[in-house]
């Protein structure tokens, strides 16, 4: 999947800047550098990595400050034990890209890399050489029963899914906690698989594992939207009673699919509705509030910019 780069460039001219997920604990933050790499690579991505170990008992973020010395821009990977988690923009010299959450993993050791790639301009001519900077960690040692604070008790996503050529996914997704965030699996990471509560919901930190692949801060939403995304909770609540049908409609076109997921505050974790879906399955909740939320949700600027974004059939 990939996504539409105007409709997120539109959604970030229109907020403002997130500043990052709360933390209820003091995070540890070490500082790396700063650092210079060589690469032979013969492209613009580097063949070298900036390796830093981070001991944490579940969250890790990470953040890179380009040399102020650099005589063109780059982009940089985040890597966590060798998968890819994320990707910032385009870096000029002196860029930082500000704390990127980089998801939540077992309690342990764990190897972070920065991977750098080139952006042509400057002296770069089509080939990246070198580059340098300083790279900081932020963990909490202690555990963050803040995980999955960011999300808030209403979270619309918008998503999409193929497995025709590999497994490809991403989405993009608001919550009533103000935040706005596009997430993007890369070629070759596996599915989303949380553990259901026996209840059948999803824990917060499963649903936060969800959305920080590839993850893409896109904004503030507006006090006006969140309060209308807080208020839709009722309407959503009878949206999980109506019935829903399924018709194969195609082959190979993947599946576009728009879920609510709405807090239970006594247990900490967070009840699906399904809302509409399309591509190989026509998928229709009947259930009349799912219809309503839906025109609702159409009213909210933030909200339709993600739909446009990631999932034309739900316009």
């Amino acid at each position: 999947m990939r996504l539409n780069m105007a409709w997120v460039a539109a959604l970030v001219a229109a907020l403002p800047c997130w500043a990052g997920p709360a933390a209820a604990d003091r995070p540890l933050v070490t500082h790396f550098g700063p650092f210079t790499m060589q690469s032979d690579s013969q492209g613009q991505v580097s063949s070298s990595v900036f390796e830093m170990q981070a001991q944490t008992n579940g969250p890790i973020e990470a953040r890179y400050v380009a040399s102020r010395g650099h005589c063109s821009s780059l982009k940089v990977h985040f890597e966590v034990d060798g998968a890819p988690r994320a990707m910032s923009g385009v870096l000029p010299a002196g860029g930082d890209s500000g704390y990127v959450y980089l998801g939540r993993f077992a309690p342990g050791a764990h190897k972070v890399a920065l991977r750098a790639e080139g952006v042509a301009g400057g002296c770069n001519l089509g080939r990246l050489q070198g580059w340098s900077g300083d790279a900081f960690l932020r963990v909490t040692a202690s555990g963050d029963p803040s995980v999955g604070a960011d999300l808030g008790a209403v979270v619309i996503e918008s998503a999409h899914v193929n497995w025709a050529w590999g497994h490809r996914e991403g989405g993009c997704w608001v919550g009533d906690s103000g935040v706005a965030a596009s997430f993007d699996y890369p070629p070759g990471s596996p599915a989303w698989k949380p553990v259901r509560t026996s209840d059948g919901l999803y824990e917060a930190g499963d649903l936060t594992d969800r959305f920080s692949l590839g993850r893409a801060e896109l904004g503030q939403i507006p006090a006006g939207e969140r309060r209308s995304l807080a208020g839709m909770a009722a309407l959503i609540g009878g949206a999980a009673a109506g019935p829903i049908s399924r018709r194969q409609a195609m082959n190979d076109a993947g599946e576009a699919t728009l879920t609510a997921y709405v807090l239970n505050p006594g247990r900490g974790a967070y009840r699906a509705v399904l809302l509409s879906g399309s591509g190989d399955l026509t998928i229709v909740n009947h259930a009349p509030a799912a219809a309503d939320v839906i025109r609702r949700l159409k009213a909210l600027t933030a909200a339709q910019a993600c739909l446009k974004l990631t999932a034309p059939a739900h316009r």
